[in-house]
């Protein structure tokens, strides 16, 4: 799956990383942008918590009670190798690219920070930061924020007064509260770049309720 769909979406996102990384949003072009915002949205569906819970939403088909009840039909006992397989990555890509998702993510405010605080940012499985209890998009106070390396953050927020409110936070307790948020919704793994950190990723690790995208999807 890695191979055959998450290298290309990847590999289009690349470039937007790019000039994020170097704070020239302005320069995004319409391309770039929805390549950066198929990226953002596919981290949301490729942790493996995620890929298991769209498995298993897709092995329900096997059951001929389940199909009946979502498809008005019975699954084929007997399917070709890799049918199963194939319908799990096309809830993946239909996902990804569903057009009211994206949208909701290009229409938002979006910027680059780099931070001058002496402390760095960390990454997981779950790398997004997000608003609690409120939708990830499409919210007037939804927004995103992401580091993409040790010292930058992408913001994406559908109001502009976040953004501002952000650049105005003390940069020392951005990066704690982004850190922390990060951590303690992961699951598998954490990136750091000082040893000094893993008590605090000891601390927090897997210590917040994750939701589940895939898992909304399969239920």
């Amino acid at each position: 799956m890695e191979d055959k769909f998450f290298k290309r979406l990847d590999d289009r996102a690349a470039k937007a990383h790019e000039l994020l990384v170097a704070g020239r949003v302005g320069e995004l072009t319409d391309a770039t942008v929805l390549g950066w915002a198929n990226f953002v949205i596919s981290l949301w569906f490729r942790t493996p918590t995620d890929i298991d819970g769209l498995g298993e939403f897709v092995d329900a088909f096997k059951d001929p009670d389940f199909s009946e009840s979502k498809l008005g039909m019975a699954t084929p006992e007997a399917l070709p190798d890799g049918a199963y397989s194939a319908l799990q990555m096309e809830a993946v890509r239909e996902a990804i690219y569903d057009p009211a998702l994206n949208q909701a993510l290009v229409d938002m405010n979006w910027y680059s920070l780099e931070t001058e605080t002496s402390r760095r940012f960390m990454i997981s499985d779950w790398p997004t930061h997000t608003a609690q209890n409120l939708p990830f998009l499409g919210h007037p106070n939804s927004y995103i924020a992401m580091p993409i390396s040790p010292k930058r953050i992408f913001i994406a927020a559908a109001s502009d007064t976040f953004i501002h409110e952000v650049l105005h936070t003390p940069q020392a307790f951005l990066v704690d509260r982004v850190n922390e948020g990060i951590v303690a919704h992961a699951r598998h793994f954490v990136g750091y770049a000082d040893e000094g950190e893993v008590p605090f990723i000891k601390s927090h690790f897997a210590s917040a309720p994750r939701p589940s995208v895939a898992g909304t999807i399969r239920n």
